[in-house]
């Protein structure tokens, strides 16, 4: 699917920990290697609509410069979200669409999920999740 081997797909809530340099987060993040993990585009959103978009977005930018990459939205991942949105609503398990693309993606590249929204995440089948926390 991709050229570059990722190790870890990193949730909003582990980004937004990396860049207030919170622990025990900010120290995994770095101990994985930051050109081998990647996010998705939904901390954009966050920043965007921080009390400070702009310093939020250069943050952002300065954290993606350190070779942490954006994986896309390809075909095979917009079947695994239909199919698991599908799973997931028969069964009256329903998440957020961003969080669904999130976890797709991961278990698409074969990836753990680093996050600490365990509860949401749980619900898609297959997915490997790394939790520092517990989660809630």
């Amino acid at each position: 699917m991709n050229q570059r081997t990722f190790s870890h797909l990193l949730d909003t809530d582990w980004v937004i920990h990396y860049l207030h340099d919170r622990d025990p987060f900010a120290g995994h993040i770095s101990s994985l290697g930051l050109s081998r993990v990647a996010t998705a585009a939904e901390v954009y959103e966050g920043a965007f609509f921080s009390r400070d978009a702009e310093r939020s977005i250069s943050q952002l930018h300065d954290f993606m410069g350190e070779g942490i990459a954006v994986l896309p939205m390809t075909r095979e991942i917009a079947v695994e979200v239909g199919r698991e949105r599908g799973r997931l609503r028969q069964a009256g398990m329903m998440i957020g669409d961003f969080d669904l693309v999130i976890g797709c993606t991961a278990r698409q590249y074969g990836i753990p999920l680093c996050t600490e929204n365990r509860r949401h995440f749980e619900r898609i089948e297959g997915l490997e999740i790394v939790s520092l926390r517990g989660g809630d």
